[in-house]
């Protein structure tokens, strides 16, 4: 096994803001607390120790024990647990929707970087204890972004409709997922696991937020995660000053749209705040709610309060309120003493945009970790790359520049194009020094002549290549055909394979694997050879 990190402004598949981010730069500054490096983290833990009530600690660790009462824990687990109702505690946290089977690849990731982030903090800071935290986004409702996973060339998806939160719906009708997955799995040691873990997952679990915790605590639980499920009575009710200011103030549509406003002289916004920006949960819904008038209203349903009724519904059934996107960092940072979210580009781009509302609020805003990325490849997969003459980097960049790559790099006596560039400019810089010395008004004339021949030097470049991939069209489909069976359908693999392939090839080494090449400490995408 090996690994290679690349720096995310290589792969050309990140934002901006994502490459600056992890690169350090200095128009970020004003958008985060501390930036994610060692010695930001003693002090982010002594501010989150002066604005994190004790009281919480223990309605916290009371919630988690409620989750957890007919789960097997691991001992690990179960101590990180009990820790955190201890002052010297502190969490790093990262979260995600409940995606069926644990959805696509980058869901390891995650959790593995927030495992060995919280390892190598407890061995840095040994008077402290960081425990890692994996925040389930129950309350989230949009079914069709969770309701399936993908094994190579074929999607395993749960039949149904959006029902509300998602971590409340019943777990039925799965039978023909597992028949397909075990279909599709080589048979042995590894295949049957994968369909008992599913099985047991599933089957043996009421609802969709009882299963995850399952599934996640078999994967995990050894290495001792802690899975939250933040749709809780008693963790809400610590909530219940921010959910009433919210309804009243809406302090939060201010200070962000003026963060985003800021922000978006070099990057791009990720999300927009709205007016009030939380819903109302039943069983089978969750709608905005919205301002009408003198009242409040739950849209699309026939709810409707005066805000003494609403906040008289907030005193009796803190539950049935539910914090948006925007809203929810703040949620989590109330009720967890954290100090550090691991999430993706796009998380941590709508982070950025909180941080003038965090301090409206008076609430530490925890250090940001972008999650590692990486591509897995194959023995078979990487020999046959490397003989093509292409490097495990290219795997990362887009179909067509790889074929023109690998038909550049074909045969001797090719055009040397770069140099015919360099040739012309430097040719047109001498001619526009003769136009100065004479004739100033010339100059305009060079220009054009320039364009029209750069445009002539590229039209034979493109048709050389084009002759090229034609006289090497076999190679080239090998080229396309081992490129697409580690990005199907052009995609990162990571945004669209599920874990169980690897696993029924690599079984539990899958995870050792990772652990051991994924750093915690660097933000980058890394290609590791299994």
């Amino acid at each position: 096994m090996s690994s290679d990190c690349l720096n995310f402004k290589d792969t050309h598949r990140f934002s901006k803001l994502v490459e600056d981010y992890a690169n350090s730069h200095p128009q970020l500054v004003p958008f985060f607390n501390r930036p994610f490096c060692t010695d930001s983290f003693g002090p982010q833990m002594a501010e989150k120790a002066q604005n994190y009530p004790t009281s919480h600690r223990a309605i916290l660790v009371d919630a988690l024990k409620e989750q957890y009462a007919h789960l097997k824990v691991s001992k690990s687990t179960l101590a990180n647990m009990e820790s955190l109702s201890k002052e010297d505690t502190f969490t790093v946290t990262t979260g995600h929707q409940l995606n069926l089977f644990t959805g696509p690849l980058y869901f390891w990731y995650k959790i593995i970087d927030t495992l060995k982030l919280a390892s190598h903090l407890n061995t840095i800071h040994p008077t402290k204890k960081i425990v890692p935290i994996f925040w389930m986004a129950t309350e989230d409702h949009d079914f069709e972004e969770i309701n399936h996973f993908n094994l190579n060339n074929l999607t395993l998806s749960w039949a149904g409709v959006n029902l509300g939160p998602v971590g409340r719906r019943d777990v039925k009708g799965l039978e023909s997922v597992l028949k397909l997955l075990q279909e599709h799995l080589q048979p042995g040691f590894n295949g049957d696991y994968l369909t008992s873990l599913f099985e047991k997952s599933y089957n043996n679990c009421t609802d969709l937020s009882t299963a995850t915790r399952f599934l996640v605590n078999e994967l995990f639980g050894e290495d001792g995660l802690v899975i939250l499920d933040a749709d809780h009575p008693k963790l809400k009710s610590l909530f219940v000053p921010y959910f009433q200011e919210e309804l009243l103030q809406q302090t939060a549509c201010k200070s962000i749209e003026a963060t985003s406003e800021a922000l978006q002289e070099n990057y791009h916004k990720q999300v927009n705040p709205r007016d009030i920006n939380l819903f109302y949960i039943t069983q089978n819904s969750r709608t905005r709610i919205e301002r009408q008038n003198d009242g409040l209203f739950s849209s699309g349903t026939d709810y409707r309060w005066s805000e003494a009724e609403l906040l008289h519904e907030l005193e009796l059934h803190p539950d049935r309120f539910s914090p948006n996107a925007l809203l929810r960092p703040l949620y989590q940072e109330v009720i967890l003493p954290n100090i550090c979210y691991v999430g993706g580009g796009a998380e941590v781009a709508y982070w950025m945009q909180l941080k003038s509302y965090f301090r409206t609020q008076s609430m530490t805003f925890p250090i940001m970790k972008i999650r590692n990325s990486a591509v897995l490849l194959t023995s078979q997969q990487e020999n046959k790359w490397l003989k093509l003459g292409l490097s495990k980097e290219d795997y990362l960049q887009p179909i067509k520049q790889v074929t023109d790559k690998f038909a550049l790099s074909g045969g001797e006596g090719k055009p040397n194009f770069e140099g015919l560039y360099k040739q012309l400019a430097e040719q047109f810089d001498t001619l526009k020094q003769f136009a100065k010395a004479t004739d100033p008004s010339f100059s305009s004339a060079l220009e054009a002549q320039l364009r029209k021949q750069k445009k002539g030097l590229q039209n034979l470049e493109k048709r050389w290549l084009r002759a090229q991939n034609k006289l090497h069209q076999q190679a080239i489909f090998r080229v396309q055909r081992n490129y697409h069976s580690v990005n199907p359908g052009g995609k990162l693999q990571e945004r669209f394979l599920n874990f169980a392939p690897f696993y029924n090839e690599f079984g539990s080494n899958l995870k050792s694997q990772l652990m051991h090449s994924l750093d915690p400490m660097t933000q980058g995408f890394y290609v590791i050879s299994m």
